[in-house]
């Protein structure tokens, strides 16, 4: 049986698939933009690639964690979600 620490490393992976997906969309979008409107799919891309990497740290993190620490690195994560949520919102893209 799965532990909640193996659930919980398994969500955020596959979080970093969703927000690699898309990273891949603000480049196609960049591609057929204006020039200041790539400067803006760029940035956007960048800052997203920068929470997702920050999230494959915390995938690691908790990897490597006791068992009974693992749950302190869970609001930084949760944090971190919501961190790209409103991002995502703020460029219509979820």
């Amino acid at each position: 049986m799965m532990d909640k620490r193996f659930r919980y490393g398994e969500k955020l992976s596959a979080q970093t698939f969703e927000w690699d997906e898309q990273i891949d969309l603000l480049k196609d979008k960049a591609g057929n933009a204006t020039a200041g409107e790539k400067f803006d799919y760029w940035l956007a891309g960048s800052i997203l690639q920068h929470k997702r990497n920050r999230a494959a740290e915390m995938i690691c993190a908790l990897a490597m964690s006791r068992k009974t620490h693992w749950e302190k690195l869970k609001p930084e994560a949760e944090k971190s979600r919501r961190d790209r949520r409103n991002f995502l919102r703020a460029f219509a893209m979820e």
